[in-house]
């Protein structure tokens, strides 16, 4: 079944350049961190989360550096963390794990970890949650695979039309896209369209390659110029700006 709001999505990203999915999945983890910082900063069910997860991975946090508008927001959710966190090394310093709360106890015999002390403590410390912004993103992407596979299995018209001119999917999402679709039809439009954008852009390296040849080198730059940046985007996924 087709979403309108998703459907309104995917056509506008496949009219811009890069993968679609990493478009789309992007935008929808930027909005939950505006929204988390915009309203959710001191609710309680919140907080709760983000103490599982310890805040958000690498990638969101530096995301949320960019959000210079939320930094009391930040500063708050974030002396929150710290708080709990010196508090729970504290605790395992001063009790020692082999006389440990009932509650940390309990934990380490779950995780079975016959290791050193360290290593013991460190595992109490790991995170109980997946970074909330990341997970968003996964049911988004998983969304908007869903989509467009239905679309291209449907011959909607647009969708087939504005798939063929885009700049295709990047590998990890061509890859899911494909374990997801089940129309043959749709399957064969996925792969010729990828196979495609594929080898142009190989061509285009190609080109970028000869000419750093030093026989070349006076001649103009073209299009492929910028096509060892595309290339990365296309085989990991990676989209800036």
């Amino acid at each position: 079944m087709s979403l309108p709001a998703l459907y309104i999505k995917l056509k506008e990203a496949l009219v811009k350049p890069g993968c679609p999915v990493c478009r789309i999945t992007r935008e929808a983890g930027i909005r939950y961190l505006e929204g988390l910082l915009y309203e959710m900063v001191n609710d309680p069910g919140t907080r709760e989360m983000l103490e599982a997860s310890w805040g958000v991975c690498q990638a969101h946090a530096r995301e949320l550096a960019n959000f210079t508008q939320y930094s009391l927001g930040i500063a708050i959710l974030n002396e929150a963390l710290l708080d709990k966190a010196i508090k729970l090394v504290r605790q395992t310093l001063n009790i020692g794990l082999e006389s440990c709360s009932p509650l940390i106890h309990n934990f380490l015999l779950r995780k079975r970890n016959p290791a050193s002390a360290g290593t013991r403590m460190a595992a109490v410390l790991e995170s109980t949650q997946p970074c909330p912004a990341c997970r968003i993103e996964a049911e988004t992407t998983g969304n908007v695979l869903h989509e467009l596979n239905f679309q291209l299995a449907q011959r909607d018209p647009q969708i087939t039309a504005l798939y063929s001119k885009s700049s295709g999917l990047c590998w990890p999402h061509f890859r899911r896209a494909l374990s997801l679709a089940e129309d043959p039809a749709g399957i064969r439009l996925l792969a010729q369209v990828q196979l495609e954008k594929m080898a142009a852009l190989q061509s285009e390296l190609k080109e970028f390659i000869r000419k750093h040849d030093y026989r070349y080198l006076g001649e103009p730059w073209g299009g492929e110029k910028d096509s060892w940046i595309r290339s990365l985007k296309m085989l990991s996924g990676w989209l800036l700006g």
